[in-house]
């Protein structure tokens, strides 16, 4: 009576030679093709002895602060997840290349245990410095290994880390894929003279990024769903620093991040900390619609912009969303269906910018109404220091007492109301939320020194 183990031997060891029947894809077949008589027949088949080697994944890095991300002047190491198909186990050596300019492998050799037909993992595995005049990218490697039976697939093997070096970062899940923007997006804002970085692999970190831009794709063609810790751990530390983030996609906020991620923090899912932190009081997971007309909404970076057609392929699970009252606004309102993109600057000093459509699949119309014009706007309203609405700073005068202070100011024509600013520190109201003032003073108790600032806003 033969074993599990024995007979799946017997059968790999029994399985036809097909690599001269399909030239390109030698050592790439596994054992063969199946050949049951001979699984029967053949006296004690053995597989070939050798190995083919696969590489799972890239896992985070081990950098100097720990923060995730490679930056100049910094080195680290990395975390490779492989995979051995073969019959018997080996000690292998590996051996890490690239002809990046922009880093210096200070020890590029590791040895290991490769198993018999499993998973292993590299760990802090090699030296890498990254100079300090480096610039943001991503650097490739290769990984090459040899070892005491032959590696006929996957002696070379490479993977790429990204450089964190300052300038607009740009993600999507398929390069250049239908119903995703980011190709469009980088190559609009290289037009318009930003230091742009491209890619499709979804880092652990957004740090030293002056901006962000993200693209999910939809249901039904090309798309990539928000579930992983390591999305929403890059994501929500980059807000909560500050960060400015464009979002796009079906299902990507009213779905993805109410659904994949429960009891990511504590008891908290994924949304009820991350759509405060994008502007967002409620998201709908919606359903189909095609562009008819998507018009800017008032006081936000879209205002005059229009579009009256897409060539989205899919428009399933369009989101709707409610902004957060005080600190975002509808920044796009589809007819008969509602609000589909969110402005909004938080109280971290965070801004971002959620869409439920395509911006790369938009039909331009003529100036404003243009996919490059939008983007443009967008980069306005990242790198602007002025809340919604904003319309002057009027005269101001400020009368101190024993206990309170009390701020008063002129009208301004069309405001319909104030924001009143209180810092700690003279001109710096970055990541302060304002207070909402419908007459012309205001009035606090003095609990310490406060600097004031007043801006008109019209809704």
């Amino acid at each position: 009576m033969l074993t599990q183990d024995e007979i799946v031997t017997r059968i790999k060891g029994s399985c036809d030679d097909v690599d001269s029947l399909n030239p390109g894809k030698e050592n790439l077949l596994g054992e063969g093709k199946l050949n049951a008589y001979r699984a029967l027949t053949d006296i004690a088949p053995l597989p070939d002895n050798e190995i083919r080697l696969g590489l799972i994944e890239t896992r985070d890095v081990t950098d100097a602060n720990s923060n995730l991300a490679v930056e100049p002047g910094e080195t680290f190491s990395v975390n490779l997840f492989l995979r051995s198909y073969g019959f018997g186990s080996a000690s292998g050596v590996f051996t890490l290349s690239t002809t990046s300019p922009v880093v210096t492998i200070l020890d590029n050799s590791e040895t290991g245990i490769i198993p018999e037909d499993g998973y292993f993992t590299l760990e802090n595995a090699f030296s890498i410095y990254v100079l300090p005049t480096a610039t943001s990218r991503y650097v490739t490697f290769t990984l090459t290994t040899t070892a005491d039976l032959p590696v006929v697939a996957g002696n070379t093997l490479t993977f790429s880390i990204l450089i964190q070096a300052g300038g607009v970062f740009i993600w999507e899940g398929v390069a250049s894929g239908r119903d995703m923007s980011g190709a469009f997006i980088n190559t609009t804002l290289q037009t318009l003279g930003y230091t742009c970085t491209y890619g499709t692999t979804y880092p652990s970190s957004f740090y030293n990024f002056d901006a962000v831009f993200l693209s999910f794709g939809n249901p039904g063609s090309n798309i990539i769903r928000f579930s992983t810790s390591k999305m929403f751990n890059a994501l929500r530390d980059y807000l909560q620093s500050g960060g400015k983030v464009y979002i796009e996609g079906g299902d990507v906020v009213g779905f993805d991040m109410a659904t994949y991620l429960p009891d990511i923090e504590g008891e908290q899912d994924a949304h009820e900390i991350l759509w405060p932190l994008l502007g967002i009081s409620t998201a709908e997971d919606g359903s189909t619609n095609a562009i008819n007309l998507l018009s800017g909404m008032p006081s936000t970076p879209t205002e005059g912009i229009s579009f009256t057609a897409s060539a989205q392929t899919q428009v399933l699970s369009i989101d709707k969303f409610t902004p957060l009252p005080l600190s975002a606004k509808s920044a796009f309102e589809e007819s008969d269906y509602g609000c589909v993109a969110i402005a909004s600057a938080g109280n971290y000093g965070q801004r971002s910018f959620v869409f439920g459509y395509a911006l790369r699949e938009l039909t331009d119309g003529i100036l404003p109404h243009t996919r490059a014009n939008l983007v443009e706007k967008i980069m306005d309203f990242f790198e602007s220091t002025a809340f919604f609405g904003d319309l002057a700073i009027p005269e101001q005068s400020i009368v101190s007492g024993v206990d309170s202070v009390t701020v008063s100011w002129n009208a301004i024509t069309n405001a319909d109301y104030y924001h009143v600013y209180a810092s700690d520190v003279p001109n710096d109201w970055s990541g302060i939320t304002p207070i909402v003032v419908n007459a012309l003073e205001y009035s606090s108790t003095a609990v310490a020194k406060k600097f004031f600032r007043v801006v008109a806003v019209k809704d």
